[in-house]
């Protein structure tokens, strides 16, 4: 066998390849770079796009921001929070907790009774039987039967009639 001929350093393919890899990387670093340098002034990155605008042009304004956080059932929350931040701080810089693990442990081991406010009490309503409910029970009960046993009939000779209650006082009516 015999050996490749060596190669040219110009003609190298595998140098060619390294040099653009080189060359690109230098430019990502400076659009990174000036990325940086935009975010500094502005604020935003560019690299993320820009958040999309309502087509209406609403913004919402510190007194409609205030009216609605009025409005959010924040209660529990804050309790639980006023609760457990002082907590939190005093433990990890008592125990000296550092890890995920270490304050999962503390949160595992807090109770909570009598922080947050007592649950509501289950209301229990009773079934009342109606002319409407009753019809759509009824209604509902044979489409049920009717859909579980279609192996027992025919479906093209199957029809649909109303059925009536009558009270011994309604058969004068009629």
């Amino acid at each position: 066998p015999s050996n490749p001929p060596a190669l040219d350093p110009a003609t190298d393919p595998k140098k060619d390849k390294k040099e653009k890899k080189e060359v690109s990387e230098g430019k990502e670093e400076k659009a990174q770079g000036a990325d940086e340098e935009k975010e500094k002034k502005t604020g935003r990155n560019p690299a993320r796009p820009a958040p999309e605008r309502v087509s209406s042009g609403f913004r919402p304004t510190k007194a409609w921001i205030q009216a609605w956080h009025r409005k959010l059932p924040l209660e529990t929350v804050l309790r639980l929070l006023d609760f457990l931040v002082p907590k939190f701080n005093s433990t990890t810089s008592s125990m000296n907790v550092t890890t995920t693990n270490e304050l999962l442990d503390v949160i595992r081991n807090t109770t909570l009774v009598g922080v947050l406010p007592a649950p509501h009490k289950i209301v229990v309503n009773k079934y009342v039987a109606n002319k409407v409910t009753t019809s759509w029970f009824s209604t509902f009960l044979w489409g049920v039967v009717y859909l579980r046993n279609s192996s027992l009939y025919s479906r093209d000779a199957v029809k649909l009639f109303p059925i009536y209650e009558v009270n011994d006082e309604d058969e004068d009516e009629y």
